[in-house]
């Protein structure tokens, strides 16, 4: 069993570094979200990401802000609540469901966190299940290399090799790996 993100290091999620390195509206941007776009954002944690794309999907679009671990929904809930995103929706999932409708989304990501999921073929699937005929999967994860101070042992990271792999097994085409800084990954993959 792999490790779970402990969140009571949720301060390391939110660390205005991290916005310099990996500024999220950038990002999202890269990975084709835009106005009208229902977003997924699996592990979502603090809501690095779900935030800032409730804010460029618009009040068209809609954001599924998903975690696992009740703390890291509290955190969501009270932070939409403060920020009146009436366009996000903060949902307890488990390893075996995401609990959102099938085909409902245009974009899915999971940033950091595809190493922490146990069965991983069986996550793809639901994705591929949630997103939509057109939709794209984008997953954000540490080098493989382990040259970095922080994230998960080298044993836990996925290479750009195994996880091309998985994407293809699970009927994912198009499948597009750049660099993010010099510790991360990007992978795009379309249905």
């Amino acid at each position: 069993m792999t490790h779970k993100f402990d969140p009571k290091h949720l301060v390391f999620l939110n660390n205005p570094l991290r916005r310099i390195v990996n500024p999220p509206l950038k990002i999202l941007r890269r990975i084709g979200l835009k106005a009208g776009d229902t977003f997924i954002d699996i592990g979502a944690g603090g809501g690095f990401y779900a935030f800032p794309a409730a804010k460029l999907v618009g009040s068209k679009g809609k954001v599924y802000a998903l975690d696992s671990q009740p703390e890291m929904i509290n955190v969501l809930s009270r932070k939409k609540s403060v920020l009146k995103k009436n366009n996000l929706e903060v949902i307890l999932t488990t390893d075996s469901d995401l609990g959102i409708p099938d085909g409902i989304g245009s974009i899915a990501l999971l940033s950091k966190v595809f190493h922490e999921v146990d069965n991983k073929k069986e996550m793809l699937l639901l994705i591929k299940k949630a997103l939509n005929k057109k939709g794209k999967l984008a997953i954000i994860e540490f080098n493989k290399d382990g040259s970095t101070a922080f994230g998960p042992p080298a044993h836990e990271r996925i290479s750009e090799v195994e996880l091309s792999g998985m994407l293809e097994r699970a009927g994912f085409q198009n499948i597009v790996f750049s660099a993010l800084g010099r510790s991360s990954y990007l992978a795009t993959a379309n249905l």
